[in-house]
């Protein structure tokens, strides 16, 4: 349960102060943050889906991504695949890096 996340309260503690700070109302700082947290990431899962299509000849999954991320702060109906995490309960998603 996200609640008993080790850490959680003092992080939240953390957060509130330096919200403090902020200038404006809720709103404002919400406004702001949407301005630089993206709505769409290149998930893992994904990115692995466009390759997996791409290697069999098909690039649609390439082509749906790739119009995605051109708008990575915006909000819409088409991109809503892009915009969720994985499920819950999902296996979570490994990479490597061979550098």
């Amino acid at each position: 349960e996200f609640s008993k996340v080790a850490g959680l309260s003092d992080w939240i503690k953390r957060w509130s102060q330096r919200f403090a700070r902020e200038p404006g109302s809720v709103v404002d700082v919400a406004k702001r943050m949407q301005t630089v947290n993206p709505v769409i990431i290149p998930r893992n899962l994904k990115v692995e889906e466009a390759l997996v299509a791409a290697e069999s000849g098909d690039l649609e999954p390439t082509h749906r991504l790739l119009e995605a991320l051109k708008l990575p702060f915006s909000k819409t109906k088409e991109n809503e695949p892009y915009q969720k995490g994985a499920l819950p309960g999902s296996q979570p998603y490994c990479t490597f890096c061979g550098t």
